[in-house]
């Protein structure tokens, strides 16, 4: 059993993937906890890596109409109050700028090419970016011709 084991160790070594660090971000959903609330997805699809980013920028409540009139006996009829979100969406594929690491502080760039977005965007868009994991939270930055774009701090949330 012993002339066995280092083969058995190596064998379970070499199972391991190449590259965990981007597991670990690619296996959660990133949210921010400030006044705009955004969630952040990294999709890796082996060849290449998606980035998804949704933002909520503005609530609006949505009341009835005044002249709305209730019918007897079936209050159900009458709608309710309820908010609208001004939600903005952006996909595209990542291309690093380097190999990746996740350790703590180590910051990573990246080129970002938008071509899905909602509300419609003219398409293709070219974003340059940089990712760092510190303490835990990703720091996300997203330029456009050296103007800001995006700049958050996102926790990690299990799916």
């Amino acid at each position: 059993m012993k002339a066995f084991s280092p083969f058995l160790l190596l064998l379970l070594l070499s199972c391991e993937p190449e590259n965990s660090s981007t597991q670990i971000l690619e296996s959660q959903k990133w949210v921010s906890k400030d006044k705009f609330r955004s969630e952040v997805w990294f999709q890796d699809w082996s060849a290449y890596t998606r980035l998804f980013i949704k933002i909520y920028r503005d609530t609006l409540e949505v009341s009835p109409s005044p002249y709305v009139t209730e019918t007897k006996n079936k209050p159900y009829l009458y709608p309710k109050p309820y908010l609208a979100y001004e939600v903005e969406q952006m996909i595209g594929n990542l291309v690093w700028d380097k190999q990746v690491s996740w350790e703590n502080s180590h910051i990573n760039s990246f080129s970002w090419e938008v071509d899905r977005s909602n509300p419609k965007k003219l398409l293709p868009i070219n974003y340059k970016g940089s990712a760092a994991i510190v303490n835990g939270k990703l720091n996300l930055i997203v330029t456009d011709n050296d103007s800001l774009v995006l700049d958050i701090l996102l926790v990690p949330q299990s799916y």
